[in-house]
């Protein structure tokens, strides 16, 4: 069904891709590094920005969120046991998948941030946030840095797309339009309002 495919798409090939890609410009950014960048500002005021900027990118809403989705699929092979037993192993799976998902992405922010201190000395002063990484790798690996970042962004976006509109137009479908339809029209809405959210632009949307 849905969850199974929209899982196996991910966990297969998008987030393997993904990984790869900034492991490719960490690797190459630590091969190629330069004198880390000294802040002024002290370590409490660039938690703060963090943490912040962090709130502001959903991610944790989002993997909430995204459980929804995993769920059924980890569920899969063990509802016909004892029903405490039944709960007991889907935890002890989500679980595991929290610990290794979480560790991925620290990885790739403390990967991502360590580029950052020691390659940001040479870049224009009023950078956008969003040109970050692409101005990042062009620095790193020359013209053929921008293809990297490119394709590290796009399945950045691709991966958070498909998962929450599954999620979402599924919600759609069930409270809103009480099952009334297929699966197709309330992805249509769903597609229809977030291509009009994207037309703000990401620091449009991040001042929402």
């Amino acid at each position: 069904d849905l969850p199974h495919r929209i899982v196996e798409l991910l966990g297969v090939i998008l987030t393997p891709l993904l990984l790869a890609t900034l492991g490719i410009l960490v690797g190459m950014g630590i091969f190629h590094a330069q004198e880390p960048f000294v802040a002024t500002e002290g370590s409490l005021f660039h938690f703060k920005q963090g943490l912040k900027g962090g709130y502001q990118t959903l991610d944790l809403t989002a993997a909430l969120l995204f459980a929804s989705v995993i769920m059924p699929y980890l569920s899969k092979g063990i509802c016909n046991r004892d029903p405490l037993e039944t709960n007991r192993m889907i935890r002890r799976k989500m679980m595991g998948a929290s610990f290794v998902a979480a560790g991925l992405l620290m990885i790739s922010y403390v990967g991502l941030s360590w580029l950052a201190s020691h390659h940001a000395r040479n870049l224009p002063e009023k950078i956008e946030d969003v040109d970050l990484l692409y101005a990042i790798a062009v620095q790193v690996l020359g013209p053929s840095g921008s293809l990297l970042a490119t394709g590290a962004v796009f399945l950045a976006c691709l991966t958070t797309a498909i998962s929450l509109a599954a999620v979402f137009s599924e919600y759609l479908r069930r409270e809103w339009l009480r099952e009334k339809t297929g699966p197709v029209f309330p992805l249509v809405i769903t597609l229809s309002v977030t291509a009009a959210m994207a037309t703000l632009g990401f620091s449009g949307i991040m001042k929402i």
